[in-house]
């Protein structure tokens, strides 16, 4: 009898959870069931990711040296097997897009059925806010290991701008699998259908971000697995990421989420759970501090740094002798949404900066007025 292999569980996984969350059933109970479904799948898709060998292309003088061998398909029955094959998404990509997906209708259900709450009048608003928040904490470890360590070991091998724009490709990098199948399949949806998440600028900015991820990743190039300014996607789709950390916690407790506003800051007759209010409401200051730092430092001024004195200096150099199968329209779109997006982290920086300027004069004046009185 053929070794049923790591790959296999894992999509066999996939439908499980699907298969669930399909039949689901409020009434009857069904969550241990879903429960133990997704912890299959995430133990899954640790063995998988780490079953499979990172693809690594180098350049000696500007030839192409390795190029990896196309992923086999599954001979399985699978109704997903029409996402894997036609989406514009890596098949890691296509993943961790549907495991959010899953995710997000599985949370949305639970907390609109618990008793009722901020969670359960906006359950959508909560599961995304849940889902982003590991999210961006997996995005910021990946995103400071491959820049500040890995990229180390590699600066021997990315002298030239030809290097860190053509010279390496990582097919199942996690980022930019997030970046791309996560943006793609969950959130630019959540963004569509939740009313609390619908923001014409923030929609436009997720679509900005799915295209710059794609093009990164190689979507748009002939021999999908020659990624174009690999070496610059642990900074963009992570250092940076940082922030919003912080950002999807304190949005959660903004006066503009009423609902979730005014629990945190009511008075609540049970002991236990005005105990966690107030430890929620002191992470949520200390939050809006390290936000508005992180923010100022990574987006504010380190991002328009990078970009403007590194990464499009290194695009348009090396474009003047790109690879076989690169299209030159992905050169002129990575710079100009590259720029524009710096302008856009230095706008709200400004932004930032202005209401950490109010609110030191407001707390000064505070002050000020309290020595008076006293």
């Amino acid at each position: 009898m053929a070794k049923i292999t790591t790959e296999v569980q894992y999509r066999y996984s996939l439908t499980i959870i699907f298969y669930m969350v399909r039949k689901i059933d409020i009434s009857a109970l069904h969550w241990p069931m879903v429960v133990l479904s997704l912890f299959l799948l995430v133990y899954n898709t640790h063995i998988y990711y780490y079953s499979k060998k990172h693809v690594v292309l180098t350049y000696s003088d500007g030839a192409h040296v390795t190029t990896p061998s196309k992923r086999q398909s599954i001979n399985m029955p699978n109704f997903l097997n029409p996402l894997y094959d036609n989406l514009p998404l890596s098949p890691l990509a296509t993943d961790i897009g549907i495991i959010c997906l899953a995710a997000q209708i599985f949370l949305t259900l639970l907390f609109r059925s618990l008793p009722r709450g901020p969670w359960s009048t906006l359950p959508g608003f909560t599961a995304h806010q849940a889902i982003a928040f590991p999210l961006m904490i997996i995005l910021t470890y990946y995103g400071f290991q491959e820049w500040y360590f890995d990229s180390k070991s590699l600066e021997s091998s990315m002298i030239t701008p030809h290097d860190r724009i053509f010279g390496k490709s990582d097919y199942y990098d996690i980022p930019l699998a997030i970046a791309t199948g996560a943006i793609l399949l969950w959130d630019i949806p959540a963004g569509l259908f939740i009313p609390e998440l619908q923001d014409k600028l923030m929609f436009f900015h997720h679509v900005g971000m799915y295209f710059v991820a794609a093009t990164i990743d190689g979507r748009f190039c002939e021999n999908k697995h020659q990624m174009v300014g690999y070496y610059y996607a642990s900074f963009y789709f992570g250092v940076i990421e940082l922030s919003s950390i912080f950002l999807t916690y304190v949005d959660v407790f903004h006066p503009k989420r009423k609902d979730w506003y005014a629990w945190l800051h009511r008075n609540h007759s049970n002991k236990t759970v005005q105990s966690v209010a107030n430890f929620l409401n002191s992470g949520n200051e200390i939050a809006r501090v390290l936000f508005a730092f992180s923010f100022l430092s990574l987006r504010g001024i380190y991002f328009p740094y990078i970009t403007f004195v590194k990464a499009i200096p290194d695009l348009w150099r090396s474009f003047e002798n790109p690879p076989d199968g690169v299209p030159m329209w992905t050169c002129y779109w990575l710079i100009g949404s590259m720029f524009l997006f710096a302008i856009l982290q230095a706008y709200w920086g400004m932004y930032i900066a202005a209401q950490v300027k109010k609110a030191l004069l407001r707390g000064k004046k505070d002050s000020d007025s309290e020595k008076k009185n006293g």
